[in-house]
């Protein structure tokens, strides 16, 4: 036994045979292999009206209280966060959960991020700029405390154990560290329904805690010759218990008009659960945020550093950046509302970012989920404020949620394109209870379902 959890157990099996006596003993529920888990690699703040927050525009907080995440900690469970200024002082634990380094076998160092995932995505959920030139890189929660959980290597890669670890750590020290959301940019293919997943199951453990857990869709939205996939979405995005997010290409602009959904982002129903997934999208496309210095991703992608010196900044794209994005968010909206008697469960952090999201009705919920990520919507939502527009555009907001396999709103059973867009056509038969209608049969065309056959362990997820 290499490793106890809360439920279960990592085992190092020496043989087949000794592999089957396991499988049969009457005492073991599952089965499940440690796969290896990858990253899914000032405009965003603009486009998603995060800026308008900031300022105290748009929410109804007392005298228009600018909201930055204050007293809301945010758990990174990446590479690791470089203790760059942007971060300084912000960055109130550190630990590492990695056994060895894939490479060479030796410890890894003390939350070092030798990748550099993990310095980006921290800094766009919370990077706090030193001076007027830096505000590209405000993060969306700027004020928030971060949790550094190392658990990825140098190349990027880590195990699934070494995630939950991380994740049941997060738990059991949620009140210590006043941590209150847990960012998860990674993923591996999944492989089997969430119920016997162990990562997902630890994500349910982190949720009874009190976590608001969000992570990546996963970037498998289109085979290597662009056809157009669906059930691409990756453990642990397939988890009821967690905010799956995917990602869009703002193109560059401020400005929501313009924005498509990224081809690469996954999308639903999830594999062997056919849960609706994502839960939402927001920009994921070209993300520039901090970088670690001397990090493989900048050293080995000189093209993807704009600017030079303590100015340089990281570009990279996926659905890890989207999901912090969201994690951001999520602690803007605990920032608000979690400090009451109250507080905010993570459902109701998932119900309130969903409902104000912006839904298009040619996306279909397979592809965007309950819609576009609108911040200044979900903090005016509670209340039923107007939201302030965004770059002169009226964002209404979709009135669309949904948590594991219950929806709520009669508009979402109605209407032919409201769960595939403009791919497939559904009708009001399309949901009758806890499952979805189909089969892998109806899916023809220019569109594929992924088979657990076209999903191995070597096709991982990275976010350059």
């Amino acid at each position: 036994m290499r490793k106890r959890f809360a439920a279960g157990a990592l085992l190092e099996v020496p043989d087949d045979a000794a592999l089957a006596a396991l499988a049969a003993d009457p005492d073991v529920d599952q089965l499940s292999g440690d796969a290896i888990v990858e990253s899914q690699s000032a405009l965003t703040n603009t486009t998603v009206g995060a800026d308008l927050v900031h300022l105290g525009l748009g929410s109804d907080s007392p005298a228009g209280r600018p909201v930055l995440g204050l007293g809301v900690g945010v758990a990174v469970i990446d590479s690791g966060i470089a203790p760059v200024p942007e971060l300084r002082g912000r960055i109130v634990v550190a630990r590492n959960f990695i056994d060895r380094d894939p490479g060479t076998g030796d410890p890894s160092p003390h939350g070092v991020d030798e990748w550099g995932h993990g310095t980006h995505v921290a800094g766009i959920i919370a990077a706090l700029p030193t001076s007027w030139r830096d505000l590209d890189a405000t993060g969306i929660a700027p004020a928030a405390h971060l949790a550094n959980l190392k658990v990825l290597g140098p190349d990027g890669s880590g195990l699934v154990s070494d995630v939950i670890t991380a994740l049941d750590w997060a738990a059991a020290n949620a009140a210590r560290y006043r941590l209150k959301v847990v960012n998860l940019s990674l993923g591996a293919p999944a492989l089997q329904s969430w119920r016997d997943d162990p990562l997902c199951l630890a994500i349910g453990r982190a949720h009874d805690a009190g976590l608001t857990v969000v992570t990546a869709a996963g970037n498998h939205g289109r085979s290597e010759d662009g056809t157009l996939v669906f059930g691409g979405i990756t453990s642990p995005g397939n988890c009821p218990y967690a905010i799956t997010v995917g990602a869009l290409d703002d193109q560059g602009t401020p400005y929501r008009s313009d924005d498509t959904l990224a081809p690469y982002s996954s999308r639903g129903p999830t594999q062997f659960d056919f849960l609706i997934k994502p839960d939402l999208v927001a920009p994921g496309t070209h993300i520039r945020s901090l970088v670690a210095p001397g990090s493989v991703l900048a050293r080995d992608y000189p093209e993807k550093v704009i600017g030079y010196g303590s100015h340089a900044r990281l570009e990279l794209s996926g659905t890890s950046m989207a999901t912090a994005v969201v994690s951001g968010a999520a602690a803007l909206l605990i920032d608000r509302y979690g400090h009451t008697t109250q507080g905010m469960s993570p459902e109701s952090v998932r119900f309130t970012l969903q409902a104000s999201a912006e839904h298009r009705a040619d996306a279909g919920l397979y592809a965007e989920g309950a819609g576009r990520l609108n911040v200044a919507a979900a903090l005016a939502l509670p209340r039923h404020a107007t939201a302030p527009p965004i770059m002169g555009e009226a964002i209404p907001a979709g009135g669309i949620a949904f948590a594991s396999q219950i929806l709520w709103g009669d508009q979402i059973l109605w209407g032919d394109q409201i769960l595939w867009g403009e791919q497939i056509l559904w009708g009001v038969r399309a949901l009758e209870g806890n499952q979805i209608l189909w089969g892998v049969q109806l899916l023809r065309g220019t569109q594929i379902l992924w088979g657990v056959s076209e999903v191995s362990a070597q096709q991982i997820l990275w976010g350059v």
